[in-house]
């Protein structure tokens, strides 16, 4: 019972297709055990690698925000700097005149 349970458990789980799904658990009482445990060993898999791809989209999200920050200083001081500049000769073309 507990073989069954599990494998609906991780067939619930999986993104597959749910008319796939439908067709694997109205034929559960014709699949074999070896077929069974193929099955499951997929569906282990699979759920190892949506886990791994998950964690990598996490990081390289995390990696855009932080150079998404890092560019957005980069232009704010270049921005202050141009300000600056523009402001410093506005004054010197001022005091000249």
């Amino acid at each position: 019972m507990g073989f069954f349970f599990y494998s609906g458990t991780l067939l619930a789980q999986s993104p597959l297709d749910e008319e796939i799904k439908n067709t694997v658990i109205e034929n559960m009482d014709k699949i074999t055990e070896s077929q069974l445990d193929q099955i499951i060993s997929s569906l282990e898999r699979e759920t190892l690698e949506l886990v791994t791809l998950n964690e990598l989209l996490k990081n390289f999200d995390e990696q855009q925000n932080s150079a998404w920050v890092e560019l957005e200083k980069k232009q704010k001081a270049k921005a202050n700097k141009m300000v600056d500049e523009a402001l410093q000769k506005a004054l010197l073309d001022s005091i000249e005149t």
